[in-house]
């Protein structure tokens, strides 16, 4: 059954604000394949993966400029590689010089994300001031398309605009994809009071980083040693 003229809009604005076609084919109720293959005929995504894993990667210009697109579209660096089958490492050298700020521009966005949850739910231990799973959930939910500036301002929209409370036994971001979609039709209302909302994100995130005594470069995204077994400990010395 073709798709009719209010579920094309609809597709491509959730598109744009989650990028997440298992979510989008969830919410309005149409087959995943259906909600791919439009994407792809009217070229929002590639029509297929230009690189083959392990394929040596040269570029044309014309896929650097849609990189570029795209990567302006989502600030997602991950999701640009997995759409064009290329490394994350690909994507950041094609970068035009403008892109990259915006990259830098997206660390203060996990950066204050970070501090919101800090600051939102308290402190969760001194080696993990937040816990471990709202730091896996903050990655997973960048890996699925949405950014770290959209989660930050989901949560805000949840807790600030609904007035919605911490509950002690809910202290989680797990909300953030249920109610991203209102999150997102407020702030499109809220378009005059763009620039506002961006300098009170600035603001609180310099405050933090002063007041603050923990770095998330420590804790977002970095490698868990392997503990070490040792042997000895087990079967015990031999003799």
């Amino acid at each position: 059954m073709p798709l009719s003229k209010e579920q094309k809009q609809k597709i491509n604005e959730l598109y744009y604000e989650c990028g997440n076609k298992k979510e989008i084919s969830r919410q309005l109720d149409i087959p995943y394949n259906t909600i791919l293959k439009f994407l792809k005929d009217t070229d929002i995504i590639p029509k297929q993966t230009i690189h083959k894993k392990g394929q040596k990667v040269v570029l044309t210009d014309e896929e650097i400029e849609q990189i570029n697109k795209r990567y302006e579209e989502t600030l997602n660096m991950a999701q640009v590689a997995r759409e064009f089958g290329i490394t994350g490492a690909k994507v950041k050298s094609v970068l035009t010089s403008e892109n990259l700020k915006l990259v830098d521009k997206d660390k203060e966005y996990r950066d204050a994300l970070f501090y919101y949850i800090l600051n939102l739910f308290g402190i969760e231990s001194e080696k993990n001031p937040v816990s471990e799973w709202n730091i896996t959930q903050m990655q997973n939910f960048k890996k699925s398309g949405i950014s770290y500036r959209a989660q930050l301002l989901t949560l805000k929209y949840y807790y600030e605009v609904q007035r919605n409370k911490v509950k002690k036994e809910h202290r989680t971001i797990g909300i953030i994809p249920f109610i991203i979609n209102d999150a997102a039709a407020y702030y499109r209302l809220q378009d005059k009071r763009k620039k506002d909302i961006e300098q009170a994100i600035e603001k609180q995130l310099a405050q933090d980083r002063i007041t603050i005594k923990y770095n998330p470069s420590d804790y977002i995204g970095k490698r868990k040693k392997k503990k070490m077994i040792d042997l000895n400990s087990i079967v015990g010395d031999e003799e």
